[in-house]
């Protein structure tokens, strides 16, 4: 897991998610990792426009980008299956088959401190910021 400013070669650019997970066996060149992370979080900010970085992140092998919207309290999980991109609004809770952890929206959005408790093969991550996860 990766916090804000890990860069990611995409493309013929590169790409800075808030937060990211690289792919086990991701390349690193040093400054930036080839290709696009296994898992990108996105802290909307006012204006920001999302649907360009999503195109960026699928076409170059993303699994899944969670978008956090900090002034709505909501996130919404996008994932790539079968070449298709699926849109899924978290309403309480969600399972990342990504990252093999669930978390839920009250606990995001809770309390203003970072938890992690693991049970098995489960890990149940809580955040307030949307920037750490």
């Amino acid at each position: 897991m990766w916090h804000d400013h890990t860069g990611y070669r995409i493309g013929q650019g590169w790409m800075e998610p808030d937060v990211s997970v690289s792919w086990p066996d991701q390349r690193f060149d040093g400054k930036y990792f080839a290709g696009s992370p296994m898992i990108a979080v996105e802290v909307l900010s006012p204006g920001e426009e999302i649907d360009r970085k999503l195109t960026l992140y699928f076409a170059d092998g993303a699994q899944e980008v969670w978008v956090v919207d900090i002034k709505y309290r909501a996130i919404t999980v996008y994932s790539q299956q079968d070449d298709k991109v699926i849109r899924r609004v978290v309403d309480r809770e969600f399972r990342s088959d990504a990252a093999n952890a669930a978390f839920s929206l009250a606990e995001i959005f809770g309390e203003g401190h970072f938890s992690e408790v693991s049970s098995g093969k489960d890990t149940r991550i809580a955040s307030t910021s949307g920037t750490t996860y």
